[in-house]
């Protein structure tokens, strides 16, 4: 079996809002389809899924949902000023840098930051080992 990874379903106080910082930082694929109530954006290797933290519970089963647990997506990035030119986008769009950019112990450089909504995300970019 190879289990893939497609989308992620992300709980969002403003999905239309969340989906347009993603796509403005990230330049990732803004998506909408009549008729449902969730927000898509399209990534290079998967979809984020946003529902409105108010009606999800039509579709979703959020009493399964565990609050403690916040959602921590990584996104990799190909070099340090790649990094740095995502992390000027998160600030003018209405992110929070948690983390500043630094190397972590296995060597890569990593970061973190809150999106609008609050969840937390990773920057990262893979150091080759010379």
């Amino acid at each position: 079996m190879a289990a893939v990874l497609t989308h992620m379903t992300v709980l969002a106080e403003d999905p239309k809002g969340m989906a347009l910082f993603l796509s403005q930082v990230f330049g990732w694929t803004l998506m909408t389809q009549p008729g449902y109530d969730c927000v898509f954006v399209k990534g290079p290797s998967v979809t984020i899924v946003l529902f409105d933290q108010k009606t999800a519970g039509r579709l979703l089963p959020l009493e399964n949902f565990n609050s403690r647990a916040p959602l921590l997506a990584s996104v990799n990035l190909d070099n340090i000023q790649e990094m740095n030119d995502v992390i000027i986008k998160i600030k003018s769009f209405g992110g929070k840098m948690i983390r500043e950019p630094m190397v972590s112990p296995w060597g890569d450089v990593v970061s973190f930051f809150q999106d609008p909504d609050g969840h937390l995300w990773e920057l990262a970019v893979k150091q080759t080992k010379s």
